[in-house]
């Protein structure tokens, strides 16, 4: 019988699991909002927004400016990144201490988008709430993978895959 998790660990795991749940939501906003954005982003350039008070999005499509590629973006972005924390939480429940680093410089990575997005990029309403959601649970996140209990149980997970080796050292 393997080693139980503490509370923190089953709790950081849960905020991970709400990180992605947002994520995913944000992918699917992100593909059912699209002109909203594009309008967010033609509103912030000059030239777009002259085409887009004259023809409205379709005129925007129709004219000669590369309009951003939100969607595809999205969701390469997504997969990679559920894929990418799938195998690192994989690694952080046996207790191994660079899949916690890696998850936290993930989560790092993802309050820097979420803040930058949320803050300075002037999208929907819906995306600002969905980012400011994201930061309060990564902060969370954050909080509960360096959790003294955390902490102990992979210093403790550590030391039972660095114990099996050490008999045999012994011996010679």
């Amino acid at each position: 019988m393997g080693r139980q998790w503490p509370s923190s660990m089953v709790n950081a795991q849960r905020a991970l699991g709400a990180l992605v749940a947002l994520m995913a939501l944000g992918t699917v906003m992100t593909v059912l909002l699209e002109d909203s954005l594009i309008r967010a982003w033609a509103e912030r350039s000059p030239a777009a927004r002259e085409i887009l008070e004259e023809g409205g999005i379709d005129g925007l499509r129709a004219s000669s400016i590369s309009l951003p590629a939100f969607v595809p973006v999205v969701v390469v972005m997504f997969v990679v990144l559920l894929c990418l924390l799938g195998v690192l939480r994989v690694f952080f429940r046996e207790g191994y201490q660079w899949a916690r680093l890696a998850l936290a410089g993930v989560a790092v990575l993802i309050g820097l988008g979420s803040g930058l997005i949320a803050f300075r990029e002037d999208p929907p309403a819906v995306f600002v709430v969905l980012c400011v959601l994201a930061l309060l649970v990564d902060v969370v996140f954050l909080v509960l993978l360096f959790h003294r209990d955390t902490n102990d149980f992979v210093r403790g997970a550590w030391l039972v895959h660095h114990d099996e080796a050490a008999p045999s050292d012994t011996a010679a």
